[in-house]
């Protein structure tokens, strides 16, 4: 049968046990075994791990700890175990504590720890009662069967934490705090008092004694306490002798509170005004119980002739049955709930008044506690008709009495909240109220809202004149989503019924890579091209700079429904564009694909408005396959040439080579390109001669020819003159009618180099399928003559 894993944990302890017989004699073996099943009684069975000598040896060591201790002591040891110096060892660094028993032990010392940064990986912390001499020598350990008889209650706490190299600064801290704690704890009566003593001066039965006495009544943990006297000049003292707890007086420590000193004069005037009881947050946080900033309880005191003298001030943390109790059963704040209840006016048990109630009874307990009845009121009915109107996000801000924070709630749709929204939201905030450091907490709950309280601390006395409005848009902007701003894009570029149409379409088509790499309003645009290639099933495209781009660099993106195009397919075609293909993105758009292609050009002053058509033009007319994919597309960007206009001069070499003109086709395209001033005036002569109803215009030839003699390669010379021959000899064309192939009349007498015999007329035909060459012997046809010799 298997062994469960509490059988193992007994079966392990039953080993270490053994060996402690085998090693100690037979009193202090007994003793020690007592200490280890204290130590390992409630060890989870996944916890007991390594093997029983580690084991055996953690628990002997902790028993030397406890060998000798007195109640006043705090030891603490952080070490990495080594077994030929301590018979045991760990991966991980080992914090040993013994101390005598008392509240909020180890959530002070996880928290010491994560303040350090330090991982806790496993947290042994057993109460064991014991008996001891008068010199802290240990007589007797009670065994777990008489565990609850009379005893000192001690704990030993055994913590694994990350290895670490340096364990002095870890011990200190923990020192540090236990000694906090232990001062917390030895004066929590004394504190206790101290309130009783203070609602005998007050001498009332109004509801700041109520609530000093529902403070009392286990509903405040009490950390320090102290006492000050308030002088004309408006400085506060303290009272020597009274500190407690976590302010008990210390050697060199000034009489006048520092704090109150840092505030400007027209704050600190305030001490000698209403309201008798102060209740508020410090800027420190606490060390002990939980890491939340302490609590403050100030009680003025007042003289005989009703004025302010001093203060008593208590330092602590509510409980978390003061968080958790109903507001209506809370002294001060029961008073302001039933204000902003009697105001409101709402019917008793209406839907308005249950909405209230439950806004109220969520509203951050904190900030219920400092915040003045007509605030309550305004922020209240504020959050109420958001959740009727549905804005996108709201902003309520209190400002600390002595400027020294900003408390926000920020209501935004529950289903938007995330961390990286939360973080934008800081740094808005920071901005906004010149923060050093802000804090969070979050409710989520059944509301489609959730609920961010943000404290934003500022320097002491800070008076920061703010528009809450302005700061409240600035977090709708960083808030708003990709979607939001698609939604507004389409509104104001559609209109908005058919702008509403489109974002119902395609609020969740673009996929995350899209909205990460292109903004919203770049989206509209593309959802124009995408509903275009949906109705027609064409190829969608769009060339394109962004703002920030290189002059020499283009963006092209192609649209194409229901599959992918592999770039081998692209690649090529763009090239030849002359273009180089640095980078390819993809996204499905059901039912579109779009690919966007990073293109670099060598030309560095390229406008976008002159090559956009040209170019989408060139392009989408090779993927049709009504032209070649060569290099004489290259024209479209070189010299802004259209696809027909290419086709006039790839056309002409195409004669031109049967002809027995001997240079590469690459060689002519280049000849074109490195001069492409004079290619824009060679079309401009094929313009001037055949366009219908055109003028001989001599003066353009002497243009070119001037050019000519400027070129420097011989052989560019001869290829630009080449076509310049050919067309001087074009008598007609079918260029301007528009058809699917080019055809040219030629005389033939005027083309260069033409090998003889030469015919009257020559007609060449040329499409991207089929080119071919008629001979005409005279003026009437007769079927034409063939050259054995002509390609």
């Amino acid at each position: 049968m298997a062994h469960t894993p509490k059988d193992k944990n007994a079966e392990l302890l039953e080993k270490i046990l053994a060996m402690i017989d085998d090693r100690f004699p037979a009193p202090e073996s007994q003793q020690i075994k007592h200490f280890v099943q204290h130590f390992y009684h409630a060890v989870a069975p996944e916890d007991m791990h390594g093997n029983v000598t580690n084991l055996y040896g953690a628990a002997v060591a902790y028993w030397h700890l406890a060998r000798q201790y007195t109640p006043d002591q705090t030891k603490v040891r952080v070490y990495n175990p080594q077994f030929e110096q301590e018979g045991w060892q760990s991966p991980h660094t080992i914090v040993s504590i013994l101390i005598k028993d008392m509240p909020f032990l180890i959530d002070t010392i996880r928290m010491a720890l994560n303040r350090q940064g330090l991982t806790v990986h496993l947290i042994i912390y057993p109460v064991i009662p014991v008996h001891r001499d008068e010199q802290g020598q240990l007589c007797q350990v009670l065994p777990p069967s008489l565990s609850q008889a009379k005893g000192n209650y001690e704990s030993i706490i055994h913590v694994e934490i990350d290895k670490q190299t340096e364990t002095a600064p870890i011990a200190h801290e923990l020192k540090t705090v236990l000694s906090e704690l232990r001062m917390a704890v030895d004066d929590w009566q004394k504190m206790h008092d101290k309130m009783g003593e203070a609602l005998q001066e007050l001498e009332t039965s109004n509801e700041d004694c109520e609530f000093l006495r529902w403070a009392q009544a286990n509903h405040f943990t009490f950390l320090g306490y102290r006492e000050y006297h308030l002088s004309d000049q408006f400085e506060l003292h303290r009272v020597p002798g009274t500190g407690l707890g976590i302010l008990r007086d210390k050697e060199g420590l000034g009489e006048i509170s520092p704090s109150f000193a840092q505030l400007p004069l027209h704050l600190r005037k305030l001490a000698h005004q209403p309201p008798l009881l102060l209740l508020n947050k410090t800027k420190a946080h606490s060390n002990i119980h939980r890491p939340a900033h302490l609590d403050y309880i100030g009680i003025k005191r007042i003289n005989k002739e009703g004025n302010v003298t001093g203060e008593r001030r208590f330092l602590g943390l509510y409980t978390s049955a003061a968080y958790h109790q109903l507001t209506a059963e809370i002294p001060l704040i029961r008073r302001k709930i039933k204000y902003v209840f009697e105001k409101a006016g709402f019917r008793h048990r209406s839907h308005k008044h249950q909405a209230l109630f439950y806004l109220l009874e969520t509203y951050p307990r904190d900030e219920l506690f400092q915040i003045d009845q007509e605030t309550l009121r305004q922020t209240a009915m504020g959050i109420l008709q958001l959740q009727e109107r549905q804005q996108p996000i709201r902003l309520f801000v209190r400002a600390d009495t002595y400027g020294r924070f900003f408390s926000c709630l920020v209501y935004v749709p529950r289903d938007r909240y995330d961390t990286e929204i939360r973080q934008r939201m800081e740094s808005v905030l920071l901005e906004a109220f010149g923060g050093t450091h802000i804090e969070f907490n979050v409710w989520l709950s059944e509301s489609v809202l959730a609920q961010i309280h943000f404290i934003v601390y500022t320097p002491t006395g800070s008076c920061v004149d703010c528009d809450f409005k302005d700061i409240e848009n600035k977090l709708v902007e960083v808030t708003r989503e990709w979607q939001d701003v698609l939604h507004d894009a389409l509104l104001e570029h559609n209109g908005e019924e058919h702008g509403t149409h489109l974002f119902r379409r395609y609020e969740k088509a673009f996929p995350v890579a899209y909205r990460a790499d292109f903004s919203a309003p770049y989206a509209v645009y593309d959802i124009e091209t995408i509903e275009k290639v949906i109705e027609n099933e064409h190829l969608g495209m769009s060339l394109y700079r962004p703002i920030e781009a290189l002059d020499n660099s283009l963006r092209f993106k192609l649209f194409h429904a229901k599959s992918h195009i592999p770039l081998s397919q692209i690649l090529p075609m763009l090239e030849n564009m002359g273009v180089k293909v640095i980078s390819e993105r993809s996204y499905e758009v059901p039912p579109i694909w779009i690919q966007e292609f990073g293109l670099l050009h060598h030309e560095k002053s390229l406008d976008i408005s002159q090559i956009k058509d040209v170019f989408q033009d060139v392009f989408v007319r090779l993927w049709q396959g009504d032209i070649e994919n060569d290099g004489f597309n290259r024209l479209a960007l070189a010299a802004q040439l259209t696809w027909r206009e290419i086709l006039i001069f790839r056309a002409y070499w195409k004669y031109l080579r049967q002809t027995g003109a001997n240079f590469s086709q690459k060689y002519v395209e280049q000849a074109l390109l490195n001069n492409p001033t004079i290619a824009k005036s060679l079309l401009d002569l094929f313009y001037a001669r055949c366009k219908p109803r055109a003028t001989q215009n001599n003066s353009l030839v002497q243009e070119i020819e001037k050019s000519l003699d400027s070129v420097s390669s011989l052989d560019e010379d001869r290829i630009l003159r080449l076509f310049l021959g050919v067309i001087l000899a074009t008598l007609r064309t079918n260029y301007f009618q528009d058809k699917a192939y080019l055809s040219f009349k030629f005389d033939p007498n005027k083309v260069p180099d033409l090998p003889k015999p030469r015919p009257m007329f020559e007609i060449f035909v040329y499409s991207p399928h089929v080119e071919g060459v008629h001979l005409r012997g005279g003026k009437v046809a007769r079927g034409g003559l063939r050259w054995s010799d002509r390609l």
